[in-house]
């Protein structure tokens, strides 16, 4: 029986069952078919959708900034900058000594900057979206739909027939809602 990836799942059983009229005996179907389409939508948008805890570690630059490799930060729990990297209590920084731009993942610090070196920044916050947006959980839908029709319904995905000899050939694209979802959420890497 395939267990749901709550961490990662951008939709539920019954909304897919509700979107698609799905029976309720290929439940375990759905669950695989959902855990696969929001690890590719993680995966095409370079980032982590669903909010979660994270643990990260940052070269610091000697500037006043950090951007965070998810967004939105939707809380800071600890923020340390220790060259030593031992994160102890002294190396804390206290929340009034930096500013959270939440939308952009921005960590801008107050009246100093961040220490020079390697992975000498610490950060454990909450990142991603707390609630999935429609367009987003649509383009999963969407995506578990096509799976599912054509791999159980042989319904969709057809991009040529042939007669003579009978030859069907299935398009292996992405449907475009899909495509121009995760564009819409994309994150690019700078450098």
């Amino acid at each position: 029986m395939a267990t749901l990836d709550t961490a990662n799942s951008l939709t539920s059983v019954a909304n897919v069952q509700s979107f698609g009229q799905v029976p309720e005996t290929d439940q375990d179907e759905i669950r695989t078919l959902i855990n696969g389409a929001s690890e590719m939508l993680n995966s095409l948008t370079n980032r982590k959708l669903k909010a979660r805890a994270l643990t990260e570690y940052y070269d610091g630059t000697g500037s006043d900034t950090i951007l965070l490799r998810q967004r939105p930060c939707n809380s800071v729990t600890t923020l340390h900058d220790d060259i030593e990297r031992s994160w102890g209590s002294t190396t804390l920084v206290t929340a009034t000594d930096y500013t959270v731009i939440t939308d952009e993942g921005l960590i801008v610090a107050t009246g100093t900057s961040f220490s020079v070196g390697v992975k000498v920044l610490k950060i454990v916050y909450n990142g991603g979206l707390s609630t999935i947006p429609v367009d987003l959980e649509l383009a999963c839908l969407e995506l578990v739909m096509y799976w599912y029709n054509r791999h159980f319904k042989q319904k969709i995905g057809i991009a040529s027939v042939s007669r003579g000899d009978s030859s069907t050939t299935y398009d292996q694209n992405l449907p475009r809602v899909v495509e121009t979802v995760a564009a819409k959420y994309r994150k690019y890497w700078l450098g």
